[in-house]
């Protein structure tokens, strides 16, 4: 029934923008609701009028009302104005044929802004249909619960909770008119306050935040606040003295539910070492009930993945339900970059149940503590393919990366123009190759001259050091020439996207051997299994890769690995004389001097 509204939209464009045509569509349609519920007295009714007059003066009395919603609804306005008298008889003509159809009976208003996302431009967020219902689903709300929904602007978890009977209250830091105007359409006790749910929030009781059955909110992704908001909060809701909205925002649905809480995160805050510190107290006190990985490409707003947390209040909870739902189980493509949430019922059916299913594991609170209390799903739910690397090696011998190398991270470059600097080229994902050493460093940086004393071989990269892509193109790797430019001026300095793996001569480890064995299928497979973030930008954390198993090659396993890449070598070096020659056949052929 959304294309009900929509159709009213169309009828008004080219006067109007899509957000302020829905304004005034919502306005008419308010109108006709109270009219019809007999919530207003006849003079003031919705009814056919052969004088555009009537209706104008109709609306103004009915912004003229104090202590009631009325005014809030039909306030006069620019938008208003620039309708007309014209205009608003045959915007409240269409409504009225729609009436008698019977169709505004079955209106549903729950999806309505979803139309908003991209023209809007104001960089408000609206969520699919599929994504409401499955957090909807996931607050199990029971006949007469109350449901907390702070930023729904749009109103889509707010009108799905007054649908199944529940009274809710929405608070949003947006003073948006059309929220209001879905929320007197919803049909049910849906209570709307405009403020700040982390600076000024409205649901207080007796100098105490309200308490509701259940919580579901969609915060805005990544947003900061000032450290002084935690600091001075008087509810006393943020233990974490921290300007992470996503922090700020759990603490504070805690802080204002009973039984259940449903929220969306960024895959960030599932292994990020600012939010360490709360993931860890949930998991002690029990709160933390069910993690739930969401397909990427499915907000229309934004391109970015997201994770479901579904957190107990109360706690007591001591295993975790890890739901993956990044697969084609759940997900339909609809474009290159967008894809739709599918399959939501079943889906539902296995966060909330204990049922046995391969997109599913229940991991102990020690076992996720013990994780560095690391949430992200794909490092407990392992796809196939690792569950038979994971077989593979169950009998092999393995060995930690830090008992083989040293870990060094790229120095930042930073300077002032004029200062006194040392030219050296930088080694990047590019110029990694498929087989064989490294070829050359295509980018040309400057570092300060005492940096570039200081740091020499910490800054610079040695014979057959391994560089390792850990942000961006994850996994990708490339081994040092021995004939690589000493450290200094011309030297080579890996990309801040990269990790140089130093092999330490203790550990009798031929770094060709590592090298080799970390770009191998089973190696690639290794580092995948250490990957966090999501689709837009995968990371591995330095902590991970230390603590990364790998073979430990035997001395024959290593003898056959050096004579291998200096094969890859001798192909390569053949294969550039070849393309040389290829270059010089027809050069002379029709040349331009």
């Amino acid at each position: 029934m959304k294309d009900i509204v929509w159709g009213l939209i169309e009828s008004l464009r080219g006067q109007f923008d899509n957000a302020d045509a829905l304004e005034l569509v919502l306005r008419v349609l308010v109108w006709e609701k109270w009219s019809s519920d007999g919530r207003l007295p006849p003079p003031l009714c919705l009814t056919r009028s052969e004088r555009p007059q009537d209706y104008v003066e109709r609306w103004q009395q009915l912004g003229s009302h104090d202590g009631d919603l009325r005014r809030a609804a039909f306030r006069d306005d620019k938008n208003f104005a620039r309708l007309g008298e014209a205009g608003l008889q045959d915007l409240v003509n269409l409504v009225l044929q729609l009436r008698d159809t019977g169709v505004l009976q079955h209106l549903n208003i729950a999806d309505v802004v979803t139309g908003l996302a991209v023209s809007r431009g104001d960089g408000e967020l609206f969520y699919p249909p599929e994504l409401a219902d499955l957090m909807l689903t996931l607050g199990e709300l029971r006949a007469e619960d109350t449901l907390y929904t702070p930023w729904d602007t749009g109103a889509q978890l707010s009108v799905r909770g007054t649908l199944q009977g529940a009274a809710v209250y929405l608070e949003t830091p947006l003073p948006w008119r059309v929220t209001l105007l879905i929320g007197l359409l919803a049909g049910g006790p849906l209570a709307v306050r405009y403020g700040d749910p982390i600076r000024s929030p409205q649901a207080i009781e007796e100098g105490k935040p309200r308490h509701f059955d259940v919580a579901i909110a969609f915060p805005p992704l990544n947003q900061r606040y000032e450290r002084e908001v935690a600091e001075r909060d008087w509810f006393g809701r943020f233990p974490e003295k921290t300007t992470s909205g996503t922090i700020l925002s759990i603490r504070h649905l805690l802080a204002q539910a009973r039984r259940r809480v449903v929220v969306a995160v960024t895959p960030s805050f599932l292994f990020g070492r600012g939010e360490a510190a709360l993931r860890i107290d949930l998991l002690q006190r029990g709160m933390v009930q069910a993690v739930v990985a969401l397909p990427g490409g499915i907000l229309s707003g934004a391109p970015i993945a997201i994770a479901l947390l579904v957190l107990d209040p109360r706690g007591g909870h001591r295993t975790v339900r890890f739901v993956n739902a990044e697969n084609e189980r759940f997900v339909e493509p609809l474009s290159k970059a967008r894809s739709r949430l599918t399959n939501t019922s079943t889906l539902g059916g296995l966060i909330l149940t204990e049922a046995a299913d391969p997109d599913v594991i229940v991991v102990s609170v020690e076992e996720i503590l013990a994780n560095d209390a690391q949430l992200q799903v794909s490092r407990y739910v392992v796809p196939p393919a690792q569950r038979r690397l994971r077989e593979k090696l169950a009998q092999a011998r393995m060995i930690r990366l830090d008992e083989l190398v040293t870990t060094l991270r790229p120095q930042p470059v930073k300077f002032q123009d004029g200062e006194d600097t040392v030219g050296a080229w930088e080694v990047g994902p590019t110029d990694l190759p498929a087989y064989g050493y490294i070829q050359d460093a295509s980018r040309s940086v400057s570092l300060p001259r005492e940096m570039a004393l200081q740091k020499s071989t910490k800054q610079f990269l040695l014979p057959h050091d391994i560089v390792l892509i850990v942000k961006g193109g994850v996994g990708k790797v490339g081994i040092v020439p021995p004939e690589v430019p000493p450290p200094g001026e011309g030297g080579w300095v890996a990309a801040q996207s990269a990790m140089v793996l130093r092999v330490d001569a203790a550990a009798r480890t031929d770094p060709r051997t590592l090298f080799l064995q970390l770009r191998s299928p089973l190696g690639q497979a290794l580092l995948q299994s250490i990957v966090s973030g999501g689709a837009t930008m995968q990371m591995i954390n330095l902590s991970e890769l230390k603590a990364l198993q790998v073979l430990q090659p035997t001395a024959e396993e290593q003898a056959q690995a050096a004579k291998a890449l200096d094969e890859e070598v001798g192909i390569q070096q053949q294969i550039e004389r070849l393309r040389k020659q290829q270059s010089r056949i027809t050069l002379e052929l029709w040349p331009l001097d």
